[in-house]
C-alpha cells in the first residue's frame, strides 16, 4: 500500500529528497538475514516523516543509514544504492553526512560520552569540539536544556539522571548542535507521559522552524498529530507510505503489524456502524471528539 507521500499543503513537493534509497538491501556482517530488503524510498526536507513497523522491520537500520552510521561504523553487505545529501553512503566519510544530520538513539547510553561531570558540560561537549565561541555554546546549551526540561539539573552529574532524564539529555545534545535534519530513533521509549509530551511538543516546535525530522516509533499515538508522512516497514521492506490519516483509515492487513492508536480504533469501529462521516482517520483524541461532535450536529 503506497500512496502519495506529499500531504496537502506541504512544501515538500518543492523540496528535493535529502535521502534516496533505490532497491537498497543491507545485511549486517553479524547477521544472517537482511535488515533492509530492496527498499526504494525518498525522504524529503521540511517534513516530519514518521517511520513505524513491528520489531525487526528495519526501522532503526533505516535511521542509522540516514544518519551516516551504516556502513561506515556498522558494517554490512549492501546491494542497490542509497544516497544521503547527495553522497553515496558506501563511500562517503561519516562527517560528510553527520555534519548536517543529527541522531538520537533509543538507548541514550549509546551516545552520551561518560566523559563529563555535569549535564551542562555533556550538552556542550560536541559544541566545544567544534570550537564555537563560549558565549554561543552557553546560549545553545541553556536553550536546549530548557526545551527538554533539564535546566534545573544542569549542574548534576549525568550518571545521577533517571533513564528518562538521560533520554532527554541525549535529545538536548542533538538540539544544541542545531543541525537542519534530525533523526529520532524511538526517542520517548524511556519517558513517562509528561516527558513524552514535552519531547513531542519540542519536536513540533522544531517543525514550525522548518527543521526536517525523521521519527522512528512503534507507538504512533503521540506523533500522528504532527507527522506529515507515515512510512511503514515490514521485514525490511516498504509496506506502506503516505499521509497518516489516509493510511490509517484503510490499514488492511497492516493493522496486525502496526500499533493502531486507540482513538483510531474507536473511530474505525464507529465508522463500521455508520456513525460519523469522515473518511480520514483522526490523528489525535481531540480530532476524534471534534469529528463526533460534528456528526451529532449534522444528524449522522
Amino acid at each position: 500500500m503506497v500512496s502519495d507521500p506529499t500531504p496537502a499543503g506541504s512544501t515538500s513537493s518543492r523540496t528535493a529528497a535529502f535521502a534516496a534509497f533505490e532497491e537498497f538491501s543491507l545485511t549486517y556482517d553479524t547477521a544472517c538475514t537482511p535488515s533492509l530488503t530492496r527498499l526504494s524510498l525518498d525522504l524529503y526536507g521540511d517534513q516530519l516523516t514518521l517511520v513505524t513497523g513491528p520489531s525487526g522491520s528495519g526501522k532503526s537500520t533505516l535511521a542509522r543509514v540516514v544518519a551516516g552510521f551504516v556502513p561506515q561504523l556498522l558494517r554490512g553487505e549492501i546491494e542497490g544504492s542509497a544516497r544521503v545529501l547527495g553522497h553515496d553512503v558506501e563511500s562517503a566519510p561519516l562527517h560528510a553526512i553527520s555534519q548536517s544530520i543529527g541522531i538520537v538513539f533509543d538507548n541514550p547510553f549509546d551516545q552520551l560520552t561518560a566523559a563529563t561531570r555535569t549535564v551542562f558540560d555533556e550538552t556542550a561537549y560536541a559544541l566545544e569540539n567544534e570550537g564555537l565561541p563560549r558565549a554561543e555554546i552557553v546560549s545553545r546549551v541553556r536553550e536546549a536544556l530548557d526545551s527538554v526540561g533539564l535546566a534545573e539539573v544542569a549542574g548534576n552529574h549525568p550518571r545521577r539522571l533517571s533513564g528518562g532524564q538521560s533520554q532527554r539529555l541525549a535529545i538536548a545534545c542533538a538540539l544544541a548542535q542545531r543541525k537542519p535534519i534530525l533523526v529520532l530513533d524511538d526517542p520517548t521509549s524511556q519517558l513517562d507521559p509528561t516527558g513524552t509530551a514535552e519531547v513531542v511538543s519540542m519536536v513540533a516546535k522544531l517543525r514550525e522552524e522548518h527543521t526536517t525530522v525523521v521519527v522512528v516509533a512503534q507507538d504512533l499515538r503521540h506523533w500522528l498529530g504532527i507527522a506529515d508522512r507515515l512510512v511503514i516497514l515490514d521485514e525490511g521492506r516498504l509496506a506502506a507510505d503516505g499521509s497518516p490519516a489516509a493510511l490509517l483509515a484503510e490499514p488492511g492487513p497492516l493493522a496486525a503489524k502496526v500499533m493502531i492508536p486507540r482513538y483510531v480504533a474507536i473511530w474505525a469501529e464507529l465508522r463500521s456502524r455508520g456513525i460519523g462521516s469522515s473518511d480520514t482517520a483522526p490523528l489525535g483524541t481531540d480530532q476524534l471528539v471534534a469529528s463526533l461532535h460534528a456528526s451529532v450536529r449534522s444528524g449522522d
